[in-house]
Order: structure tokens, then C-alpha cells, then sequence
């Protein structure tokens, strides 16, 4: 995917147009051991079923400023980073007000703490294993990058 931004330039000068190249990998994740799990567990089936889809954007260009994400429950949530060099999209369960997702380690009730396992489970295990494929992918299809974070060798 490409991003093409344009930025408007005062008056007597030219525009400028910035573009950033994305590798974009999603995938409906019925394979990861832990989403079954927390899945069995009824991390996600509370009055608003979930279906364990995760998300991420890799940018393949790079303009020497270091890249850090933001979690994405198809919109961003709040104002939160993930610190990965990737963005990352998915089937979270964020706070009402959208600002965070229920993270482990808080004082939760029932429902809440499943969606903080929820999330969990997302981020630390499915995220990785859809990472790890797109990374794959990129390296199977010729495309040498850093992107991701973790460089790459065409061909390998």
C-alpha cells in the first residue's frame, strides 16, 4: 500500500508530497494456541462476541526517524504506543472511552480481567506469529527492507 501526503505550500511556492510505502498483513486467527485458549475461556464472549482478527502494517521506507506504533482496535485507541516498529491492528477490547486497552496487573472484575488477557494474548502471542509470517513473506517474495524493525535478506 502506498500513503501519499500532500502538504499545501504558502503562496509562490511549490507543494510538497511525502509518500511511505506499507506492507499490510492481516489475518483471522484460529491457529494460535493461546487465542483457542483464552477463546475456551470466554475472553471473548461477553455481551459483545470478538473474533480473534489481528493486523499489521509494516512502513518500507524509512526516513532515518525511528518508527513506533499504535495499537488499533479499527480505530486508534487513545493516545497509546505500542513500541513496536510496526502498526498493529486488532480485535482488542478497549475501555469505554477508547483511550487504553485493559492491560493485566490492575485490579480488574471478572469480565474485565478476561478482556485484559484478552488483549494480552493478542499482543503477546498472535501479533508475533502474524509478524513473524509477514516477515517471511516479505523475504520469500525478493523484498530485502529493515521494515518491521528486523532486517530482511531478498531470497531468504
Amino acid at each position: 500500500v502506498r500513503v501519499e501526503l500532500s502538504q499545501p505550500a504558502p503562496q509562490g511556492a511549490s507543494s510538497s508530497v511525502s509518500a511511505i510505502d506499507w506492507f499490510v498483513c492481516e489475518r483471522l486467527d484460529f491457529i494460535t494456541p493461546s487465542v483457542l485458549d483464552a477463546m475456551r475461556k470466554g475472553c471473548c464472549s461477553h455481551a459483545t462476541p470478538v473474533i480473534p482478527v489481528v493486523g499489521i502494517a509494516m512502513p518500507l521506507t524509512a526516513d532515518g526517524v525511528p518508527f513506533v506504533g499504535v495499537p488499533y482496535c479499527f480505530l486508534p485507541i487513545g493516545q497509546m504506543r505500542t513500541g513496536l516498529p510496526v502498526q498493529v491492528n486488532g480485535s482488542f477490547r478497549p475501555t469505554p472511552n477508547r483511550r487504553e486497552l485493559w492491560l493485566p496487573g490492575e485490579e480488574l472484575d471478572g469480565n474485565h480481567e478476561k478482556f485484559a488477557l484478552w488483549n494480552e494474548v493478542l499482543m503477546n502471542d498472535a501479533v508475533p506469529a502474524l509478524w513473524l509470517e509477514a516477515l517471511r513473506n516479505l523475504a520469500s517474495a525478493g523484498i530485502a527492507t529493515t521494515a518491521g524493525g528486523i532486517a530482511t535478506t531478498a531470497g531468504r
